[in-house]
Order: C-alpha cells, then sequence, then structure tokens
C-alpha cells in the first residue's frame, strides 16, 4: 500500500520542476503560509468526495498544497483559490468491495477465455467439412475481446492501447482489432458533457461555445469535441473526462498493489521493486483524471518545444481549465495510425528520424516526456517547403479529407514536411537527478557497445550494490547479453535490431537473478520507450540511433 511519504516523493519527481524558464512556478507550501494572491492545486488520486458509490475507498489524507501559475475564471476576472485533495491508492478497501471487482472482472473475461480455444481452432483449421476457413474472418472473438477489455475499465483499456501498438509482439489482427479502443471507446451522453461543463465553469456551454455534439474522438479517460467559442471565433476542442471511472481505477489499482505487496515477499522478486513500480504505474493512471495537471503539462511542453518547427502541442485557453473539462486549440491532423502502412513510405525515413529525435529530447534533455505515445496520440499534418510562402490547401485537405498513397505522393512531390502534433498529454514520465545520470551514462556505454561497461553502472547506481548477488558474474552476463543481441552492426547501432521488450525482458531476468534493485521511476520511461518503438516498428525504414544519440549525450 502507499504510504504518505512515498507518495510525497513521488509527487516530487512529478512536480518540483520549478526552474527560471518554467512558466509554472510550482513548490510544496505550508497550508498556514499561503496567501490571498496564491493559487493552491493539491494534487491527487482520490477523494472521499468522489466516491459516492463505494464508501471506505479512500484513506484519509496528509494534505500538502503546491502553488501554481492562477488559473482565470470563465466568468470572472478575479483570481479563485483552488484546493483539492491529494488522489491515492486506497491503504484498506472493504473485502466486500474487493471480491465484488474480482468477481466483476472474472465473469467480464471469462466468456473470452472460454471461447478462446474454438477461435483458435478455427482460426488454424484451413478446412472444416470442406469449408474454408479465414482466420481474419473469425472476428466474433476479437470483437468480444475488445468489447470485454473495453467493459474492464481504465485499466484494462490502456492494456489494450498498448497491445494494439505493439504489431511486432502480437498477431495483426488483435492489434487491429483493439486499436478501436484508442480513440473510439463508447461514448458517455452529452448531457454529461453539458453538466460537467457547468458545474466546472458556472455558466452553460450553449452561451459560450457552438458545439459539434458528435465526438472526434474518445479514449479511456475522456472523449474530445469539436467547437468553436463564440466570443472570438477560435475553433477549439473540448475534453471532457467521463463519468464513474474513478471507483473502478482504484479498485483496480489496489487490487494490483496487494499483488504486488504479496510477490515482492519473495527474495527471486525484491530486485523487480514490483511495489515502487506499481505506484509509480498508479501515478500514471490517476493524474489523468485531473485535467488541471494535463494542462500544465501541456505548458511545460510548450515551453520545451520552442524552436521545433515540426512537433508541436495545442495550445490552452487559460481562462477555460478545471479538473473534468479542458478546453484547448483544435489542431489540424490525422491520426498517425491513418497514416501506418499507407502508400509507398515516403515519408517513413523522415517520420522516424522526427519522432526518434522528440522521443530523446523528451527523454535525455528536458527530462519530461510524454508516457502515453500511441498513434492516435500523434497527429500529423504537412508545412510547405521553405521556398513556397503559401499552402496549397486543396492539396493538405484532400490527404486530411483521406489520407491515402496518393495524397501522400503528391505532398512528397511538392517538398512539403511532415508536422506532428502530440496530444493527451495527461501522462509524463519525468526521471531523478541521479536516475537521469544513470541513464545517460548507461546510454553511453550502449553507443560504445561496452556490454561490461553497462553491467558496471548497474551494479555501481543500482539501490543496494552491497547486496548484489554475484557482481562479477552480473557483468559478464549483460556483456554476454549485449554480444547475442548483435546490436553492432558495423559501429551502427540499428533501431530495427532493437526489440525494447525483448532486452527489458532478458534484463528483468538477469536483475532479478543477482538481487539487483533499480529506481522505480524508470516505469514510465520504460512504457513510453515500449509505446513509441511500436509505432516506429511500422515505418517502413530504419536509422542509426549512434550520432543521435550522441547529439543528446
Amino acid at each position: 500500500m502507499l504510504s504518505r511519504g512515498t507518495w510525497r516523493r513521488i509527487s516530487g519527481l512529478t512536480f518540483r520542476r520549478a526552474s527560471p524558464l518554467h512558466p509554472v512556478n510550482r513548490r510544496f507550501t505550508p497550508m498556514k503560509s499561503i496567501t490571498k494572491s496564491g493559487w493552491i492545486l493539491s494534487i491527487s488520486i482520490g477523494s472521499a468526495v468522489t466516491l459516492h458509490s463505494i464508501s471506505g475507498l479512500v484513506s484519509p489524507l496528509n494534505s500538502h498544497t503546491i502553488m501554481l501559475e492562477p488559473f482565470m475564471s470563465a466568468t470572472s476576472n478575479e483570481p479563485k483559490t483552488v484546493i483539492y485533495t491529494e488522489l491515492v491508492v486506497p491503504k484498506h478497501l472493504p473485502i466486500r468491495v474487493t471480491l465484488f471487482r474480482i468477481l466483476y472482472l472474472v465473469f467480464n473475461f471469462l466468456p473470452v477465455v472460454i471461447t478462446f480455444p474454438l477461435w483458435w481452432w478455427f482460426s488454424n483449421t484451413k478446412t472444416v467439412n470442406h469449408i474454408e476457413w479465414n482466420p481474419s474472418s473469425e472476428s466474433w472473438w476479437l470483437s468480444l475481446l475488445r468489447y470485454r477489455m473495453e467493459h474492464g475499465g481504465v485499466l484494462f483499456i490502456k492494456l489494450a492501447q498498448w497491445i494494439s501498438s505493439r504489431y511486432d509482439v502480437f498477431p495483426p489482427d488483435i492489434c487491429y482489432s483493439l486499436s478501436r479502443l484508442q480513440s473510439r471507446v463508447t461514448a458517455h451522453s452529452l448531457q454529461h458533457t453539458k453538466q460537467s461543463f457547468k458545474s466546472s465553469f458556472g455558466i452553460d456551454m450553449d452561451i459560450v461555445i457552438n458545439l459539434n455534439e458528435t465526438p472526434i474522438g474518445i479514449g479511456a479517460i475522456g472523449q474530445v469535441y469539436k467547437g468553436v467559442l463564440k466570443a472570438d471565433g477560435e475553433a477549439i476542442a473540448i475534453k471532457v473526462l467521463h463519468p464513474g471511472i474513478l471507483e473502478p481505477l482504484l479498485a483496480d489499482l489496489y487490487i494490483i498493489t496487494c499483488a504486488a505487496q504479496f510477490l515482492d515477499r519473495f527474495s527471486q522478486l525484491k530486485p523487480l521493486s514490483l511495489p515502487e513500480e506499481v505506484e509509480t504505474f498508479a501515478y500514471m493512471l490517476l493524474s489523468q483524471l485531473d485535467l488541471r495537471i494535463e494542462a500544465e503539462n501541456y505548458w511545460m511542453f510548450k515551453r520545451n518545444l520552442k524552436g521545433w518547427t515540426q512537433l508541436r502541442v495545442p495550445d490552452v485557453r487559460k481562462n477555460w481549465i478545471a479538473k473534468d473539462v479542458l478546453v484547448e486549440s483544435l489542431e489540424p491532423g490525422v491520426h498517425l495510425r491513418q497514416v501506418l502502412g499507407v502508400g509507398k513510405g515516403e515519408f517513413d525515413h523522415e517520420l522516424l528520424e522526427l519522432g526518434v529525435r522528440a522521443f530523446l529530447q523528451m527523454c535525455l534533455k528536458d527530462n519530461f516526456g510524454h508516457a502515453d505515445l500511441h498513434p492516435s496520440n500523434i497527429l500529423i499534418t504537412f508545412t510547405p517547403p521553405l521556398s513556397s510562402k503559401s499552402i496549397d490547401t486543396k492539396l493538405v485537405d484532400s490527404f486530411l479529407n483521406r489520407p491515402t498513397g496518393d495524397s501522400l505522393t503528391s505532398l512528397y512531390e511538392a517538398g512539403y514536411k511532415p508536422r506532428l502534433t502530440l496530444v493527451d498529454c495527461g501522462i509524463v514520465s519525468n526521471l531523478s537527478e541521479y536516475s537521469l545520470m544513470t541513464l545517460k551514462e548507461v546510454f553511453a556505454a550502449g553507443i560504445e557497445f561496452d556490454g561490461a561497461k553497462i553491467g558496471s553502472l548497474l551494479v555501481e547506481k543500482c539501490r543496494s550494490p552491497q547486496l548484489v548477488k554475484d557482481p562479477t558474474g552480473f557483468k559478464t552476463k549483460v556483456a554476454g547479453l549485449f554480444q547475442s543481441l548483435k546490436l553492432d552492426n558495423e559501429g551502427q547501432l540499428m533501431l530495427s535490431q532493437v526489440h525494447t521488450g525483448l532486452i527489458l525482458e532478458k534484463f528483468m531476468a538477469l536483475l532479478r537473478e543477482h538481487h539487483l534493485h533499480m529506481p522505480g521511476d524508470f516505469a514510465a520511461l520504460a512504457i513510453a520507450a515500449v509505446l513509441v518503438e511500436g509505432c516506429a516498428r511500422r515505418l517502413r525504414s530504419d536509422i542509426d540511433l549512434v550520432p543521435l544519440l550522441t547529439d543528446y549525450l
């Protein structure tokens, strides 16, 4: 279970980012020192006020506050102090609630388990009673799987999104089916959207916004609409959280927290630091349940990406920021998933280099990375060549309306450049200074293909070097692992040779065997790396990582 001290430490990793360059000066402050001019937002993971349906789910909290740049009220120019409680995974959950949630999940996924052998047999049988069976036509089970994953709640939708981006690991049919959950989850009602807006800003949505009532994207946490602000005619996107997602998510996180603590009792599993990894994972998910955090993340990305012409994030409307509703600029573009595998791949190499550079910039330079980069959270559009002073709107609109191979070829021949927009920035990853330095040193040894040096660094930088079992043997095995992976291609480190999932799996086995305890804040970064690799592998190109890593190291 998560102690107050632990959450304060994790919150510190995520929210103590104050610097002269930061648009938001964040610092922990005692309640008694807050003045009227201050704006208070306490970062949270589960307040008892929001849990009407399950009593006793959240334990009392040792509240702390965070100073943020003021949010202006939508109906007044006067500052308005906002205080909210820190969300945490409950320390105790009533047995009846735990059992109910476990039983619900069992019965929810039971049809999937029972029917899997039948689907698998049909999919792998060429003829049954002289009838041809096409595996792709057996979509009934995939539809069932997708339906049950969606009804499992936020945790399982996120899992489905991760699976759907890993075409190199899972069968294409499964990836394609689950990819619908990246942006086409079941929508909540328009009535809830308007009620959330009014309760957040104290004004009817219809008075200030012309709303397109059909959502343009529906994710695990919320859904997004297009609209126009009546005051200035600006095209906007309105994100609204789904109702009723907190209670089952807290129950799921409580269950996996208990499971992690139980497994941590076994000495062979202690090096995995499962409780700490679950804490980090829980914080990543629960931080999405307050859109004010996402707004701050956008401001941080905006500052970090200043000077990038091919990478951006939406602009947040400061007057329209609330816990359950967020208004931002409507960005042109289509989801990257609609472009992957389309056409002849003219832009694949440029997209690959742009994506890798962006990821390395966020991880190694800014230490503030988007940790939920599945293909539906990346929009792509095109900008005209430098020699052109105007955009061929017909050419670009043709692509935006229907991204086809022909439209991509036309843009390529006209000299257009791709531009990526990162959306849904509720989950971010950042490391402590010590962990970041360790990561850079490991990468530096990696581009030298020095497995033994990496092994030495991991032993030296782990949490308890004195508890490492057979350090010399560990270093030798890491060196052997790098040799077996055959990453060195005549001094080049080609992305196609780097299989993040396989490398992590083998490293975890070595960490368990030799009792190495690594910092838990690497978890978010590892998830982000796996998601980015999943996108990269669907681009029909390759790239040498050595010069790119050298630039950032």
